[in-house]
């Protein structure tokens, strides 16, 4: 489908990819895996995570790479965007993975392997906060395509919502799970008073209803209702974040190590290639007559191709090098200490890219996500 032609419609792509990819989908696979016998499947199951992690999860991650670090130093030193964008692309760019850098080297140099354990929870709680965010995210960019803007009231109550989702689902998360081994190395979890637990439940409970309020509201007016979005959103919040965190060990196992980053990575390949694909579609204009292989579509799968090499490159190839030419404690740091840290980094460092790149003050998202055509 031309690009232009769906948003014209108020779509990403169609009625159809947009309900299954950005949530509706998922509902198909997350109730059924709630019952899976993770004992008598665990090689099936090892075997999908690999395989979901190596083609679908990782490549997600390396998109936010293409895109943020595509003409750098013009976004960040160059007089197009706005200075205060232009501190957050040096913040996000430069400033980011020097501290995370410098975070690994004091517990390595410290010989501290319980501080760098802690860093399997400074990541999850990252990685969290960036489901709820794109979650919130989606309901906002369908609104916006079907010119049904929500309130700025009401767009408080939605990301305040969505950030309080996700802290009641992390602190029973910590709650529950004391310790874990990634990697070989021990992670620990920072246990949360339950009275904190109960009133951040009720907070949870009052921006709900809240939330509600909102969505009825808006399906009740005259403004075309963002179905899509509201789905993405609802199933981000509700099945992606929360019920892992209430459902028993086993199932929580499969459905956030599985299902959820695997869920999230596909709401997120559909707004990146919508974007990638109007980038293309610009170059390709430009640039005619076009031929097969520069076609925007052609251009689409090459950036997903080179997207699947840099992710392997990141989360493996070179991990994977220096395990075997550095030597360091595996006593103290566990025997893919480079393979934790990379995955660490990346997780992390991925939150601050998107929160500067998928901005509506950065004018490429007015540019190549949000344009009429």
């Amino acid at each position: 489908m031309d690009p232009s032609k769906a948003a014209r419609e108020g779509y990403l792509f169609s009625p159809l990819i947009d309900f299954l990819c950005l949530g509706g989908g998922s509902l198909l696979i997350f109730i059924p895996l709630m019952f899976l016998d993770t004992v008598t499947y665990e090689p099936v199951v090892a075997a999908t995570i690999l395989f979901l992690a190596h083609f679908i999860n990782s490549p997600h991650f390396a998109h936010s790479y293409q895109i943020f670090y595509r003409n750098f130093t013009a976004k960040a030193f160059g007089k197009a965007y706005a200075p205060r964008l232009r501190v957050r692309y040096v913040i996000a760019g430069i400033m980011v993975p020097a501290a995370i850098i410098v975070f690994f080297a004091a517990a390595i140099g410290s010989g501290n392997g319980r501080a760098l354990g802690f860093g399997i929870n400074i990541m999850l709680f990252f990685v969290g906060w960036h489901y709820v965010k794109q979650g919130y995210g989606m309901i906002i960019v369908d609104s916006v395509l079907k010119k049904a803007f929500f309130a700025p009231r009401d767009k408080k109550i939605l990301i305040v919502n969505a950030y309080l989702c996700w802290i009641l689902s992390w602190g029973a998360l910590n709650n529950a799970v004391a310790q874990r081994d990634m990697f070989g190395l021990a992670s620990y979890s920072i246990p949360v008073p339950n009275i904190l637990l109960i009133v951040v439940g009720f907070a949870t409970a009052a921006t709900t209803l809240l939330a509600l309020q909102v969505i009825y509201r808006s399906w009740r007016s005259d403004n075309p209702f963002p179905f899509n979005g509201t789905v993405a959103y609802l199933v981000t919040l509700y099945v992606w974040v929360l019920l892992p965190a209430l459902v028993a060990p086993a199932a929580f196992v499969v459905l956030m190590v599985l299902a959820t980053p695997a869920a999230h990575s596909i709401q997120y390949f559909v707004v990146v290639w919508r974007y990638q694909l109007n980038v293309e579609r610009d170059k390709s204009d430009a640039q005619r007559p076009r031929s097969l292989f520069s076609n925007p579509v052609s251009k689409l799968a090459y950036f997903f191709v080179f997207g699947v090499v840099i992710s392997f490159f990141g989360f493996w190839i070179l991990p994977t090098a220096l395990e075997l030419f550095v030597p360091y404690n595996r006593g103290t740091f566990g025997s893919q200490m480079f393979l934790f840290m990379f995955a660490i980094f990346i997780n992390v460092h991925h939150y601050f890219l998107d929160n500067v790149m998928w901005r509506r003050e950065n004018p490429d998202i007015a540019k190549y996500l949000l344009r009429a055509g």
